[in-house]
């Protein structure tokens, strides 16, 4: 029986905030997804690599699964242009190889972080903080907050929120923040690609 969805992925901060993300059974319009620790794999060539051999990486999956998704930073990758020209670059690989109409690149811009930023009440909550405007005012003397109320680098603020709390950097903190980002909250451009293809590959 095949499996429903292959990951491949730049590291394992990534790879737990998917599982949190992929886990949740209340995504709008969008059927549990059958995904095993296995089918998450983390490349130790971490953002550059996934770009250069994600059709080789996932070649050996192509009769085990019925999708395949690619994600990885923009910034660490290697390569210049726009975020949505390199997904497509990557997706016209993997078509050519076999995976055709089941395949999608997920780039995150700038990093994965700029994603769990939408989940800013959840953070706020780990960090023992009352209010998601608190932890930006803990933040602003040394970042910039965009319009959207995100730091313009999400990773460095990430981690210095971290810091300023005496708090680890952990991977079920990723998990966590995965299971709390809301389609109807976070806007990202990548976000909202990826939650329109889960509803057609996977209809409730």
């Amino acid at each position: 029986m095949m499996r429903d969805l292959v990951v491949l992925v730049a590291d394992k901060d990534a790879r737990y905030g998917l599982q949190g993300f992929l886990a949740r059974h209340h995504l709008p319009s969008i059927r549990p997804v059958n995904l095993e620790p296995s089918d998450i794999i983390v490349y130790n060539q971490h953002d550059s690599g996934v770009i250069r051999d994600a059709t080789t990486l996932l070649r050996p999956f192509l009769s085990s699964h019925r999708y395949a998704l690619v994600c990885f930073d923009l910034e660490g990758c290697g390569k210049c242009g726009e975020a949505a020209n390199l997904e497509r670059q990557v997706e016209e690989d993997l078509s050519r190889n076999g995976w055709q109409q089941r395949s999608i690149s997920v780039i995150f811009e700038p990093e994965l972080e700029r994603w769990l930023w939408n989940g800013s009440a959840a953070f706020a909550k780990y960090l023992k903080l009352d209010t998601y405007a608190l932890l930006q005012k803990s933040l602003e003397q040394n970042f910039v907050f965009d319009h959207a109320g995100k730091p313009i680098r999400p990773k460095e603020a990430f981690r210095a929120a971290l810091r300023n709390a005496k708090m680890p950097l952990s991977s079920s903190l990723y998990e966590e923040l995965g299971r709390s980002l809301s389609a109807s909250r976070c806007q990202e451009r990548s976000f909202l690609k990826l939650i329109a293809t889960l509803q057609v590959w996977f209809p409730i």
